[in-house]
């Protein structure tokens, strides 16, 4: 029973239920039942605040690709903005297209749990961040839900590779 609320909890948060969890799922067990067979009732919670149980749509991307980790992000002058994010850094460090290629949801698609979980894997697969964190701001505008994404990137140490040859006849 355990996993099928985890079942529908995933599948809801795929649908754009953004922090929808098998907590808000119960099932009830009726054994009255003559024979030795018992009914199985789904309900869902009711909202306990207007936030929960909607459809959240992604919003503008912050990209920090330059983020440390003991310093607060601060606003610098060289913000870029390409296609759909906003990249603020202290300095030159990535292409913003590979950053763009490694955002797997777009700014107007239905949040999808998944993709996040695409985003992150990617943004790690590049092999020059150390940490990759995401935070999620909730915002209402005519009656739509938007989640904001702060994208916090720590780069990894530079690596070098040197190579000798030394040859003797």
């Amino acid at each position: 029973i355990q996993a099928e609320r985890t079942r529908l909890a995933r599948i809801a948060r795929e649908q754009g239920y953004f922090r929808f969890n098998e907590d808000f799922i119960y099932l009830f067990v009726d054994t009255s039942l003559s024979s030795l067979q018992a009914d199985v009732y789904l309900r869902v919670k009711p909202p306990t605040d207007s936030t929960q149980h909607q459809q959240y749509y992604m919003d503008t991307a912050y990209i920090y690709p330059t983020y440390d980790i003991e310093e607060p992000p601060q606003v610098y002058d060289d913000t870029l903005y390409y296609q759909d994010l906003k990249i603020i850094q202290s300095e030159a460090f990535i292409n913003p297209k590979t950053l763009e290629r490694s955002i797997a949801q777009d700014k107007g698609e239905l949040y999808e749990e998944s993709r996040q979980d695409q985003t992150l894997n990617h943004l790690l697969d590049l092999g020059i961040f150390k940490f990759v964190n995401v935070d999620y701001a909730t915002e209402q505008r005519n009656d739509t839900n938007y989640l904001k994404r702060y994208i916090y990137l720590t780069p990894g140490l530079p690596q070098n590779l040197t190579a000798q040859l030394e040859a003797s006849t």
